[in-house]
C-alpha cells in the first residue's frame, strides 16, 4: 500500500437487493468459487469495488484499524454489509508496511469476501502543487504494478492473478474529523493542506479477488505479493471461521 489511499462508495439501491439472486448467477464464480476478471459481482465491477474498498478502509479510525492489527480480530467492524439493507460482501485488508502478517476471525455463513491482495492508491493530500487526474492515475499505476503475486484458498492457488488488475478514478472519501489514516500518515487533516475531511479526487490501482461465501467450517485465505518499482512485499493470511 502506498501514499494516501481513496476509493468511490457503491450505492445499495432496493433495485440490486431485489435483483439478488439474478445477479449472482449473472457472474458464475470461477476457480475456487472466485468472481472472474471483467465480471460485476451484485452489478459492480471490480474497479468499482476497490474504490468502495478504499471508501471504507479511510472511513475507519486509526485506532483499532483492520490495516494495523494482527492476530484475533474482529472482520465485522465497519463492515457496510452488517444489516438486511446492505449487500452481503465484506472487506479484508493487506498491510501497511512489508512483512507477513496474520489475522484470525469470523465471518458469517452467506458473505462474499473482497480481498485485495496488492494494491495502491494516490491523492493529492499533502501534495503541493496538486496532481491532476492524470498524474494521479499514474501515480497509483506506479505503485500498484506487481512483479509477484499469490493468492489461495485453504490451500488451494488461485491462478492468473494479473488478470485481476482493476483501476478506479476518480473518487472520494470522507475521513473522520479526527483519530483518521490521513493524519496516521504524517498528513495535517483536516488543516492548511487539505482544509475538509472529504478529499477528492483520489485514484486506485491493483489486485483484487472477490471470493464467494464459504462453507461452514475452517478456512485459510492466503494472498499478497511484491510491487515491482519499490520492492514493497506483503504476506497476509486469514484464518476464518464460517460459523
Amino acid at each position: 500500500m502506498n501514499s494516501i489511499i481513496k476509493l468511490p462508495e457503491i450505492r445499495r439501491s432496493s433495485v440490486l437487493l431485489l435483483a439478488f439472486v439474478l445477479i449472482t448467477a449473472s457472474f458464475a464464480p470461477a476457480q475456487h468459487g472466485v468472481a472472474p476478471p471483467g465480471s460485476k459481482p451484485f452489478g459492480v465491477s471490480y474497479g468499482e469495488w476497490s474504490a468502495s474498498w478504499w471508501q471504507w478502509v479511510f472511513s475507519l479510525p486509526a485506532t483499532g484499524h483492520p490495516l494495523l492489527s494482527s492476530g484475533p480480530v474482529d472482520c465485522s467492524y465497519g463492515q457496510f454489509g452488517q444489516d438486511q439493507h446492505s449487500l452481503p460482501v465484506w472487506f479484508l485488508v493487506g498491510a501497511l508496511s512489508s512483512g507477513d502478517t496474520t489475522r484470525s476471525c469470523t465471518v458469517p455463513a452467506g458473505t462474499w469476501l473482497f480481498v485485495p491482495v496488492l494494491n495502491s492508491w494516490c491523492d493529492n493530500v499533502a501534495s503541493l502543487p496538486p496532481g491532476t487526474l492524470g498524474q494521479l492515475k499514474q501515480c497509483a499505476n506506479y505503485y500498484g504494478e506487481a512483479s509477484e503475486l499469490h493468492a489461495s484458498i485453504d490451500g488451494v492457488p488461485v491462478r492468473g492473478l494479473h488478470g485481476y488488475r482493476a483501476a478506479s478514478a476518480p473518487f472520494g472519501y470522507t475521513a473522520p474529523p479526527t483519530d483518521n489514516l490521513v493524519q496516521y500518515f504524517g498528513a495535517n487533516m483536516p488543516g492548511s493542506d487539505w482544509p475538509t475531511t472529504y478529499v477528492f479526487p483520489a485514484a486506485s490501482d491493483g489486485y483484487w479477488l472477490m471470493v464467494a461465501p464459504l462453507p461452514r467450517g475452517q478456512h485459510v485465505i492466503n494472498f499478497g505479493g511484491t510491487v515491482k518499482n519499490t520492492g514493497f512485499e506483503i504476506d497476509i493470511t486469514y484464518h476464518i471461521t464460517v460459523p
